[in-house]
């Protein structure tokens, strides 16, 4: 009885794992490569009774284990190299009542640049409090949940900064020392079923149109595996700096059943440390950026 059962589940697992691999053809794919490392792990526990059945067991072993080897390399720190920009990217909680503990670490980070999101009249203090040494800011309202915001220390250039309230995007251009720079900020949607794919197709176009380098902060609601952060990486010309630290908790950290959904994507590399909640559902990212 076992190995039927164990047959008709791993075929079931097989068909999920594979699927998530498809987010060019449907959203519900990107769905489920949000579990795709549980998946991998699950499927190789089911067919360990069915290995016998060379024609099912091989197949799933093989995707089974590319997909968590992919994983695993994504865990591995990236190498030192030269940082010529320190970014801050934080999700605030828009029912934050109290930022203190955030502006301190901020502070202590000493970023060049501070991307936000679900800045809402509850927290909107913080973008006051960092006037002084932040004065270069830009504001997005997006909902009910609230805005996005670019902050910096170097002054913005002449182009004119971009503000999607629909879709949750602010873009500012930086006159860097080094080159001038395009730094987004951006929150995304849920996946499948909710509206995640749609934003995404609306607001790459605009994406692809900016002028090189790029950097790209925020909540994405989706994991760097996926199909919505690749399609913005793209676009870019960025790809994600790892190594692959989960930033939203789902029953607390305690529990340590973590999921990674906020990113950095450079267009050279760079490093990446987490920041804690301090109030937030979502931890904070301090990246250290090269540019080209």
């Amino acid at each position: 009885m076992l190995r039927p059962v164990s047959a008709v589940t791993g075929a079931i697992l097989f068909c999920a794992l594979l699927i998530s691999y498809l987010g060019s053809l449907h959203p519900i794919a990107d769905s489920l490569a949000v579990f795709r490392p549980g998946l991998a792990v699950v499927l190789l526990l089911t067919m360990l009774p069915v290995l016998r059945w060379r024609w099912l067991a091989w197949p799933a072993f093989a995707i089974a284990t590319v997909s968590l080897a992919l994983r695993a390399l994504a865990l591995l720190p990236a190498a030192d190299g030269p940082v010529d920009i320190l970014l801050y990217q934080k999700n605030l909680l828009f029912r934050l009542a109290d930022p203190a503990p955030i502006l301190a670490d901020i502070d202590a980070s000493a970023p060049d640049v501070v991307a936000l999101q679900e800045v809402s009249e509850n927290n909107r203090g913080i973008l006051d409090a960092l006037t002084e040494t932040h004065p270069y800011q830009h504001f997005c309202p997006f909902g009910r949940v609230g805005g996005t915001a670019i902050l910096s220390r170097f002054e913005f250039t002449d182009v004119e900064a971009l503000c999607l309230a629909e879709d949750g995007l602010a873009a500012a251009q930086i006159n860097h020392p080094k080159q001038p720079l395009w730094v987004v900020s951006l929150h995304l949607h849920w996946p499948w079923p909710h509206r995640q794919a749609a934003q995404v197709e609306r607001f790459v176009p605009l994406l692809e149109k900016l002028d090189h380098p790029v950097i790209v902060a925020g909540d994405f609601n989706m994991v760097p595996w996926s199909h919505s952060v690749r399609q913005i990486a793209s676009a870019t010309g960025t790809g994600p700096i790892g190594p692959i630290l989960p930033t939203y908790h789902f029953a607390g950290q305690s529990l340590g059943l973590g999921i990674s959904i906020d990113h950095v994507l450079a267009p050279a590399g760079g490093t990446l440390t987490r920041r804690p909640g301090l109030g937030s559902d979502h931890m904070g990212l301090l990246a250290g950026v090269a540019l080209p």
